[in-house]
């Protein structure tokens, strides 16, 4: 089975103007660093590691981080409005 990270954002961006394109834009570069936004779960997204490609946790810290920043970048904001927790493993996600 393959590995997945799942994570859980927050943008504390509710109080600067265009707030909701900024968001917009953060999501879609997600998307396009192949993160998948959970459905039903407001802030969760998830990626799949393929099975056998040797990611270690310290791979994953900096995809994470590398992703983060890329998506505010692409939002313009500071990476001081993103909050991120993390676990990774191989599971598979059920919705309750």
């Amino acid at each position: 089975m393959a590995n997945r990270t799942l994570i859980t954002l927050d943008l504390s961006i509710t109080n600067i103007p265009d707030s909701s394109e900024k968001r917009a834009d953060f999501y879609e570069k997600l998307k396009e660093l192949h993160w998948v936004k959970i459905r039903g779960v407001t802030t969760g997204w998830k990626i799949s590691w393929e099975e056998g490609s040797g990611v270690t946790a310290s791979i994953v810290a900096s995809t994470i981080k590398s992703d983060l920043k890329a998506a505010a970048t692409a939002a313009e904001v500071s990476m001081s409005s993103v909050t991120a927790i993390w676990q990774t493993g191989p599971w598979d996600l059920e919705r309750v």
